[in-house]
């Protein structure tokens, strides 16, 4: 099929509304306009049903999404579960159920509004093709053919007039048998000439009245054509702007099911659906101990094999250990110390958190039998602490101090209860960290979080500790006033992401000024070009000891 690209012609900007008609722009020469026009409206046929195939195929594929979304929705989830976990997941599978019958409906009204009028309009086109394109092609081709006719005949005669020019200019310059046998050959010339000459003229008067002809049926052709593609082109704007609204009813319906999947988990609270659970099908917090061993006498009657023994039962009370932040903190990713590590249980920078997971104490009550039970004693648990830090000096000469012991405190040990049951004594108390002063600087802003993702690394790594914090000894005053604790050296290139932070680079000396637990260590560079002032927080796990 010939494209219409090949007849591609630009137009004048100004041209009349007129000239634009069809009638007026398919003519042309050697009835170039017919050839032009023919292909479109075949290509507007080829049009419709490449469209009315694709509709087809748009609603088979949303029925069998349909289909498969409605089986998906039939499968058992959550059936099991309790409270509002339960009922998000029955949200869950209800919604898919509605989306399911929302794509079955959108196949069924792609058929109903697009295939079909699409399939009617095709067949008024074939109609059209058959009633009035069929009879101009067959008149196009006779005029082509009888158009054709007229220029062999025209060629014959032309051919046969200058013969006959060519044999009386010869006439004279011959004599005798030669000029007989010229004049011979001209007398039938000049015969065949006028039987030429007839039918060149019957051609040209065919072709005429076939011309005048065609120009009538051409231009009505014209016109149908261009009321058959206004038409056409109005119903394929309305039927993609109604396939458009069709995928947008969809997806709003899909917005407002995923709008009630989210407002069925907002009314989930998984403490509350925990307790529901514990309360409806909890078995209590009395544990039976395994039974004694009995010896038995063998000169005893045997009556006495089956007395039963009375099994012990205490109730426990224990305190939940979370495991969540030691998961999360699992995967924070930290660079590997370059150094090795330096322990020194006497520094002060160093606090020994105490112990604080409860642990079931259990009673040295007597058993059935009479026996001990044989459990030893925790031993107190050392608990240190932190010597809170020193308020800014002004910027002298610091005097030789000698440096802040840590002081053991001993914890309590849990007391024994005698008792038929377990009970848990209360945990060993926290002791609790002095409150800091506010240095100069300092951000009440910033909000504690993991550190940075260290260049190279993965996440999947073993988690590292900062660098460890060697004995502290006295140093030099910075400029903000602070007591410099000791040197560090960057391992990578770090650029601050909150005005608290500064930048540094590979191999730049930082002097600590405070070792915070959550890792955010304070300091300034030695680099007086690059310091900033009031900037002074920096990750420690991008640093190793200088």
């Amino acid at each position: 099929m010939t494209s219409l690209s090949n007849y591609s012609i630009l137009q004048e900007p100004n041209a009349s509304r007129g000239l634009r008609d069809f009638c007026n722009s398919f003519w042309g020469e050697a009835d170039e306009g017919a050839t032009v026009l023919l292909t479109r409206m075949r290509t507007a046929i080829k049009t419709s049903e490449e469209l009315q195939t694709f509709w087809t195929q748009r609603a088979a594929i949303e029925e069998e999404f349909g289909k498969r979304l409605a089986l998906l929705a039939r499968m058992p989830v959550g059936a099991d579960e309790t409270g509002e976990l339960r009922s998000s997941l029955q949200a869950l599978m209800n919604e898919t159920q509605r989306q399911a019958e929302s794509h079955i409906q959108l196949a069924s009204n792609v058929r109903r509004e697009l295939v079909e009028p699409i399939a009617r309009f095709h067949d008024k086109q074939i109609d059209r093709k058959r009633s009035f394109q069929s009879p101009i092609e067959k008149k196009f081709k006779a005029k082509q053919s009888q158009a054709t006719f007229a220029t062999k005949a025209r060629e014959k005669y032309e051919g046969d007039i200058s013969r006959i020019r060519l044999f009386r200019q010869q006439a004279g310059t011959l004599q005798g048998q030669d000029l007989e046998r010229l004049q011979n050959r001209l007398r039938r010339a000049l015969e065949t000439v006028k039987a030429n000459e007839r039918d060149y003229a019957g051609f040209l008067r065919g072709l005429s009245d076939i011309s005048a002809e065609w120009e009538v049926d051409w231009k009505v052709f014209c016109d149908n054509c261009q009321d058959l593609e206004e038409e056409r082109m109005e119903f394929m704007k309305d039927n993609v702007w109604n396939y458009a609204n069709m995928i947008s009813t969809l997806c709003v319906n899909d917005d407002e099911s995923c709008e009630r999947i989210r407002t069925a988990l907002d009314h989930m609270e998984p403490d509350s659906d925990l307790i529901a659970f514990v309360e409806a099908q909890g078995t209590g917090n009395r544990v039976t101990d395994p039974p004694p061993f009995v010896p038995l006498d063998p000169q005893k009657p045997s009556a006495n094999i089956t007395t039963p023994t009375i099994p012990s039962v205490r109730t426990v009370l224990n305190t939940r250990i979370s495991r969540k932040a030691e998961s999360l903190a699992s995967v924070a990713p930290t660079v590997a110390t370059a150094t090795q590590p330096i322990q020194n249980s006497n520094s002060p920078s160093l606090t020994q958190v105490p112990s604080v997971t409860p642990t079931i104490q259990r009673n040295n009550s007597s058993s059935v039998n009479g026996a001990q039970s044989r459990e030893p004693q925790p031993e107190p648990i050392p608990v240190y602490e932190r010597e809170p830090p020193r308020p800014a000096a002004a910027p002298t000469v610091p005097a030789a101090t000698a440096p802040p012991v840590a002081v053991p405190i001993q914890a309590t040990p849990p007391q024994v209860q005698a008792g038929p049951s377990y009970v848990i004594p209360p945990p060993p108390p926290i002791p609790e960290e002095p409150p800091r002063q506010i240095r100069r600087g300092t951000s009440l802003r910033r909000v504690s979080g993991p550190l940075p993702h260290v260049p190279g690394s993965s996440r999947n790594a073993p988690v590292e500790q900062p660098p460890p914090v060697p004995t502290q000894v006295t140093m030099p005053i910075t400029d903000a006033g602070d007591r410099i604790l000791f040197l560090v050296k960057a391992l990578y290139d770090y650029r601050a992401t909150i005005d608290e932070e500064f930048d540094f680079q590979t191999g730049d000396i930082i002097a600590v000024t405070e070792t915070p637990d959550d890792g955010w260590w304070s300091g300034e560079l030695l680099d007086e070009a690059r310091r900033e002032p009031g900037r002074h927080i920096f990750p420690s796990n991008y640093v190793c000891l200088f």
